[in-house]
């Protein structure tokens, strides 16, 4: 008997189930930006999400490179303080501000709108034409995101983005964790992953979650979809469980539905994973007894 491993199936659900919400319109957000160094953190009491900068910078990028923070005054020499770890030309630990003008074009004026910056240290917020976006973003490993369910108007904006990395809690001992240190990485301020702004389709999918149950030979699938539009919408749902290589597709299903906010479950069986867990259990009861056997000898 042929058997699967379950890990291939759980790939490519998600990815059979994420196409459906792929972006239709993109605005690349890499270039020049306004930069504001808010060594004292009062940027936000001043209001400076309103106001323009005299220093720019390149993002992707950091303040390092723009030269911002306090020179490294290090020697060449073969001590402790060299040797220890590569040491930043320019290291800032504070608060940022970076700031440019959009231009949305008419195909995505009115569309909910996503914000995404990847390889943010730590804490981001997000200002457009002075109005800050809801939802201050922390992930050290995701990119952060800030959604406008309404969107924005054809024409130009100001956006404002605020980066704090400072840390904010304490994650491991003396800084060392890998996300966070300046021993195996910098503690930048900046962003150095991509940037864009994605209009969403007014139906999208919010969480998907995969529950296998290898015991059955089913795998569960739930899918929190979100309708930001101003009525409910017909949607379809599509699942397609197989191997990773592009071989045998074992099940396909999929789902309509009248949709507001809705979660939507999903289920697929493989009966051939059910037999070849069966033969494991019974494989390990009898190596369990066996050595339950020779330990009473």
């Amino acid at each position: 008997m042929k058997s699967y491993n379950m890990k291939s199936f759980l790939l490519i659900v998600l990815l059979g189930i994420s196409s459906i919400s792929a972006a239709q319109n993109l605005l690349d957000l890499s270039g020049n930006w306004e930069l504001a160094v808010d060594r004292t953190d009062v940027g936000e009491n001043e209001g400076w999400y309103l106001k323009s900068f005299s220093d720019n910078i390149s993002l992707p990028g950091t303040t390092d490179l723009a030269r911002k923070g306090t020179s490294n005054r290090l020697v060449p020499k073969l001590e402790k303080p060299q040797l220890l770890r590569l040491t930043r030309k320019n290291a800032y630990v504070g608060v940022a501000w970076y700031k440019r003008e959009i231009n949305i074009p008419k195909s995505m004026a009115g569309q909910p709108l996503e914000f995404s910056f990847e390889r943010v240290l730590w804490q981001s917020r997000l200002w457009i034409d002075g109005e800050e976006v809801a939802g201050a973003q922390e992930s050290l490993i995701a990119p952060h995101r800030f959604v406008m369910p309404k969107g924005l108007s054809a024409g130009k904006h100001i956006i404002a983005l605020r980066i704090d990395n400072r840390k904010r809690y304490d994650i491991s001992a003396n800084d060392l964790a890998h996300a966070y240190t300046n021993d195996t990485q910098i503690m930048w301020n900046g962003v150095l992953g991509k940037m864009k702004l994605t209009a969403r389709q007014k139906v999208s999918i919010q969480h998907v979650n995969v529950y296998p149950d290898v015991r059955n030979g089913k795998i569960r699938v739930a899918v929190t979809l979100e309708n930001s539009g101003h009525k409910p919408e017909k949607v379809k749902l599509a699942l397609q469980v197989g191997q990773p290589e592009g071989g045998q597709k074992f099940v396909e299903k999929e789902s309509q539905k009248l949709t507001d906010k809705s979660l939507e479950v999903l289920e697929a069986e493989k009966r051939e994973v059910l037999a070849r867990k069966e033969k494991l259990l019974e494989q390990k009861g009898e190596l369990q007894k066996e050595l339950k056997t020779e330990s009473e000898k």
